[in-house]
């Protein structure tokens, strides 16, 4: 009597990848679209105020917080659009 051998192993299903950057396409174009529907929140407020006095290490946040607080002010500015870019584009793509 022999033992029946397993087949091949199965690989897991590969993501479609066309669809993973058509969601995320389409969410950062609606957080686009919609950031300047409402205010500055109080965070971003104070993200920018770390963002001018940078330092190694904050109590309350990580330092790279600032860096990005800073980077997108001088590069584009105070508008809403220009302190929440940044932060919508790292939310939609995983690493």
């Amino acid at each position: 009597m022999t033992a029946a051998s397993p087949g091949p192993a199965s690989a897991p299903p590969r993501p479609d990848w066309r669809l993973v950057v058509g969601f995320a396409a389409l969410t950062i174009l609606i957080h686009f679209l919609t950031n300047g529907a409402y205010g500055y929140f109080r965070d971003e407020l104070y993200f920018m105020a770390c963002g001018r006095h940078l330092a190694s290490g904050y109590v309350d946040l990580p330092p790279m917080v600032a860096l990005v607080a800073r980077l997108s002010r001088a590069t584009m500015g105070d508008s809403l659009f220009a302190i929440r870019f940044f932060p919508a584009i790292a939310t939609r793509f995983p690493p």
